[in-house]
């Protein structure tokens, strides 16, 4: 399996089920901020926009905490739909804290997404 798209054998429904799955470990169901990421993941996995079995390839450079990570999905669908953002590159860091990780961790993660739009853009 290529490593460039490593759920590539999953259906939208498993990714949308397993994100969901994790969402509850870390966000209370019915509050606001579980409202808006299961429309997040609803969207990430649903839109025809892109296909997120061959598109979403899990968090670049960092180790994800859960394979795959909702974060991480949301953050790739943001960025290959509606463009690489330091919008979007928030809501990533916000999204990594609310599903578990430290909030410096969360913003190393900032960081690094940032760097590597840069990256991208400069050299790719």
């Amino acid at each position: 399996m290529s490593k460039l798209a490593p759920y590539r054998t999953w259906t939208r429904g498993e990714l949308y089920e397993h994100c969901i799955k994790v969402l509850n470990m870390y966000v209370l169901n019915n509050t606001p901020e579980y409202v808006e990421l299961t429309k997040n993941i609803s969207i990430a996995c649903y839109s025809i926009k892109w296909n997120p079995m061959l598109e979403y390839n899990g968090c670049t450079v960092v180790q994800d905490p859960h394979h795959p990570f909702p974060a991480c999905l949301i953050h790739d669908y943001d960025c290959i739909v509606e463009g690489w953002t330091e919008e979007n590159d928030r809501k990533f860091q916000k999204n990594c804290e609310l599903l578990g990780l430290k909030e410096s961790r969360a913003k190393r993660w900032f960081k690094a997404v940032r760097l590597g739009r840069l990256y991208y853009k400069w050299f790719k």
